[in-house]
């Protein structure tokens, strides 16, 4: 299920292995999405990104 979109897209130091710090404001939507899904790839776009997930039925 790949979800893409327009916006600046990410750096690299972006990292959904890590939780933000509880400093952050911001930035725990692709942490989340990495610990309930089985699969998840993030790549840099033209303009924005794609995101990519698979979830295993259950």
């Amino acid at each position: 299920m790949p979800i893409t979109d327009s916006g600046p897209g990410f750096t690299a130091a972006v990292n959904p292995e890590q939780l933000p710090g509880h400093d952050s404001h911001c930035g725990r939507g692709l942490w989340l999405t990495r610990t309930v899904t089985d699969h998840l790839t993030i790549a840099t776009a033209t303009v924005g990104a794609v995101v990519t997930l698979a979830l295993r039925p259950h």
